[in-house]
């Protein structure tokens, strides 16, 4: 069978400046669970299934198998592939999505990565994970981490915004499953949205009931690009007009997107996060700004867990998490972390691509993250971060920063 072949079904976010996990697989390049909220359907043109393209399952296997036969290497794939940096599986569609009953892609891209024991995070709302053959190999399958997505324990609210996954307790039931048969199993809380899913509590005891040990939060970005049907609909469900309300709270145009302020999302997640604590269950903070103040040094809670050491350190966010426990940011907190050598321009947006664009120079990961250190009040800059501030010293080439007074949140 001809398939269209999705080219970059491997590749390294435009995260990486604030992200432990920015080396993403995915095995489809559309979902067909079109939930309204998704971010990925605003951009590369991802809406509905009909322009669907494939991984390719051998491409994959040779890329592994040249990675560990050839140590040195430009190729930043390849570098990664190597190191065995962690990849997040599910970026930008689920990779169990309703058609993978037919194609099998995931199965076979499982099944190449579990004989090389790769370490994978997969992002899913889909219970294929716990029939057969996916739950077989999962259960042999060390250096794995499930995060399983869940907006709201509403199911009502749950037919509305993302009428084609599966049920509230049919995904607390995965998380239960494979909490069971000994799958380290997480659950991401994406989006939070303002007076919609924010006071959550039950979300959060039926997470803790089904043995999730560890959830992800993040707030809802409202992209600039989306449809004027889509919008229309998610606004009714939510009961306002995002965008409006949004831009009165102060929210910042990043990218493509509306982004709540610090202050505001903290109000907002304060009440579940309390309970959390409460109850002893970890958090973590997936908004880029919020990142420092969850009880994981990564993004994604792999830090400190067998087969996963490898996961990217030389970040913003960690120079940020490292620096609130010391006092002061400073970039020799993340400098002798490794980072990948080869350029990474090709997986970056289009300005960035550009031969006369004054970024032009700047190739490997190391390059951007350093200029940006050295652009305060950029964005992706150590200012991002909430309740951080540049300090005019500099160290060795690099600007300090500091925490503003008044202290931080928890």
């Amino acid at each position: 069978m001809n398939r269209r072949v999705y080219r970059y079904f491997i590749s390294i976010t435009s995260q990486f400046y604030f992200c432990g996990v920015p080396f993403r697989l995915d095995s489809y390049k559309t979902c067909s669970f079109n939930c309204l909220y998704c971010y990925a359907r605003t951009r590369g043109g991802n809406f509905g299934f009909q322009k669907q393209s494939f991984a390719d399952p051998c491409k994959l296997e040779k890329l592994v198998r040249a990675a560990l036969i050839y140590k040195k290497t430009s190729n930043a794939i390849l570098e990664c592939l190597f190191r065995k940096v962690p990849l997040h599986w599910g970026g930008m569609s689920d990779p169990f999505q309703p058609c993978e009953n037919k194609h099998k892609i995931s199965l076979m891209i499982l099944q190449i990565l579990k004989e090389y024991n790769y370490p994978i995070i997969i992002s899913t709302k889909s219970d294929l994970l716990i029939k057969e053959p996916y739950l077989s190999i999962l259960k042999k399958y060390p250096n794995l981490i499930v995060q399983i997505s869940l907006s709201t324990s509403n199911d009502s609210l749950r037919k509305k915004l993302e009428p084609n996954v599966p049920s509230v307790n049919k995904r607390l039931n995965i998380i239960k499953t494979l909490s069971l048969n000994g799958i380290r199993t997480y659950c991401r809380i994406q989006p939070l949205i303002l007076r919609v899913n924010s006071n959550d509590i039950k979300l959060i005891k039926l997470l803790r009931i089904s043995g999730c040990k560890k959830v992800i939060i993040e707030h809802y970005k409202v992209p600039i690009d989306s449809q004027e049907i889509n919008e229309r609909k998610i606004n009714s469900i939510v009961g306002y007009d995002l965008k409006f309300e949004y831009k009165k709270l102060g929210a910042k145009l990043i990218g493509r997107e509306y982004v709540l302020p610090a202050k505001t999302k903290l109000e907002n997640l304060s009440n579940i996060v309390n309970y959390m604590k409460s109850c002893k269950m970890q958090y973590c903070f997936a908004d880029n700004d919020l990142q420092y103040l969850g009880d994981s040094e990564c993004c994604c809670g792999i830090d400190n867990i067998n087969g996963f050491e490898n996961w990217f350190r030389h970040n913003i966010a960690l120079a940020v998490h490292r620096g609130y426990r010391k006092g002061n940011i400073e970039y020799s907190l993340i400098s002798k972390e490794w980072a990948p050598r080869g350029s990474i321009r090709m997986f970056l947006n289009s300005k960035c691509r550009i031969n006369t664009n004054r970024l032009y120079k700047l190739k490997s990961m190391k390059d951007f993250i350093k200029h940006k250190w050295n652009t305060p009040n950029s964005v992706n800059s150590p200012t991002e971060f909430y309740n951080v501030a540049v300090n005019k010293k500099q160290r060795h080439g690099y600007f300090e920063y500091d925490f503003k007074k008044g202290g931080c949140y928890g």
